[in-house]
Order: C-alpha cells, then sequence, then structure tokens
C-alpha cells in the first residue's frame, strides 16, 4: 500500500488508541488533531499542437532532447529513470524496454513503438553498437545528469514562450492520453501504479473529461431511441432481439 501522510497519521493514532486502553497512557495525544485533506491541483498540459511544435524544434536543433523527450512520451518514465537506461534493457527483437523504476524499486517492462524503436536503434547505432551501458551516456561513461537536461529543456521552452512546460509534464501528459482512449485502468498499468488514486493525481484535462462523459452518455440514449425507433416501425424482432 503507498505511505501517505494521513495513513500514516492513522497508524500512529490506532497505536496510541492502543496504548490508551492498556492503561499505559490516560488519554491520546493525538485526539483533536485533524490532517486536513489536500486539494488535488489539475496539472496544466500541453495541447497536442504545442507538443507537434517542440517535438519538430527539437528534431531538428536538439537531437539529444528529442530522443529523451520522446521516451518520456511513450514510455511513461520519470526522468531520472529515462536517463538511466541501459542497452542491455533493450530489446530491439521484443520491442521492449525495461524500465528501472528508482522509485518503487521494481522493474516495469514497456512496449516500444516503431518510431521510439528506430530512434534508439540509431542512438544504438552511433554508439559503436554496445551490449551495455547507459543509453543516455556522457563522455566518461555516466548517465546524463538530470539537472543538466533539465537546463538545456529550460533554454528550449523559454526559446519556444512554453516556459510553464517541464520534463516531468510528459508522465501527466502522457498518462492523460491513454485515460482519455482507454480509461483510467489502462492509465494505471501504463504508470505501473497499484492504486487508481495515484493514477488520478497525474490525470488532466478534467473539464474535457466531464464533457466526453455526458457526451458518452447521449450517444449511448441517442443509440437506444434508434432502436425504439426500428422496434416501433415493425422492422421489427430483429431491433428487439438486439437490445436484448
Amino acid at each position: 500500500e503507498q505511505i501517505t501522510v494521513r495513513g500514516f497519521f492513522r497508524d500512529i493514532r490506532a497505536m496510541l488508541n492502543c496504548a490508551v486502553s492498556q492503561k499505559y497512557l490516560a488519554d491520546s495525544p493525538a485526539d483533536g488533531i485533524v490532517v486536513k485533506t489536500s486539494k488535488n491541483k489539475e496539472p496544466k498540459l500541453p495541447t497536442d499542437a504545442q507538443w507537434e511544435v517542440l517535438r519538430v524544434y527539437l528534431r531538428s536543433a536538439h537531437p539529444l532532447l528529442y530522443r529523451v523527450t520522446l521516451c518520456l512520451y511513450y514510455l511513461g518514465g520519470r526522468v531520472n529513470e529515462i536517463l538511466t537506461m541501459t542497452w542491455d534493457a533493450v530489446d530491439f527483437t521484443q520491442g521492449t524496454v525495461a524500465l528501472n523504476r528508482t522509485k518503487v524499486k521494481d522493474t516495469l517492462v514497456q512496449q516500444m513503438p516503431p518510431d521510439l524503436q528506430e530512434t534508439l536503434f540509431d542512438l544504438w547505432g552511433e554508439s559503436g553498437h554496445p551490449k551495455q551501458g547507459y543509453c543516455f551516456a556522457c563522455q566518461d561513461g555516466k548517465p546524463y545528469p538530470v539537472w543538466k537536461m533539465f537546463n538545456r529543456f529550460r533554454t528550449v521552452r523559454k526559446k519556444l514562450n512554453m516556459t510553464w512546460f517541464s520534463l516531468a509534464t510528459f508522465r501527466k501528459y502522457s498518462a492523460t492520453i491513454v485515460a482519455e482512449e482507454h480509461g483510467i485502468w489502462a492509465a494505471m498499468q501504463f504508470l505501473g501504479h497499484t492504486d487508481v488514486r495515484t493514477t488520478q493525481q497525474y490525470l488532466g484535462r478534467w473539464k474535457e473529461q466531464r464533457v466526453r462523459a455526458v457526451r458518452a452518455l447521449h450517444e449511448r440514449l441517442a443509440r437506444m431511441d434508434r432502436l425504439d425507433s426500428g422496434t416501433k416501425t415493425g422492422t421489427g424482432v430483429e431491433s428487439l432481439e438486439r437490445r436484448v
């Protein structure tokens, strides 16, 4: 279970209440203390047009940043997880990448779409077809520093007037797209979460999601109305069977 402030305080309160019941304490110091629920703030995400402008610019002007952002977009990893990817974790035959997730200490295998596979294959060739080592390595063989990558991206976003955009935004942007197309459970699997409540904190476009939900309900009712109309006009039994 994911550790949270509220969950941690709940365990402490239970421990103190147990001490009171066993007569070790006269009363619980936790009585009267309320942990406020934080309000989730909707993440600001780029439009598809903004991502396209950024992608085209990076592809021509900053090949390294282009490759990193494409990995962030497709793999849903954190920046440090992408920068510490190793060649032995990239399987070009199966079209997969095994991400070593530093926060939860596990490995998540993600599929590579053709353009990402081609991009990494080109990088692999430029690097001399290594069997091991970091995909995004400096000259000394160490992984490219996270802070330095953020600084390079900060220069680009300022030039394109997207100062609010961050490399960390890609994880939320990709998860939101997956949720819009395939539902929140697919987004949860994409991010490798075990609790859907964690995934909810990554998703944006709340207003658009509500509009899509109402539209889906309207379309379902419209289909039912068309079936009712077919039944009444007597094209009859087949329409009724479809409804059943």
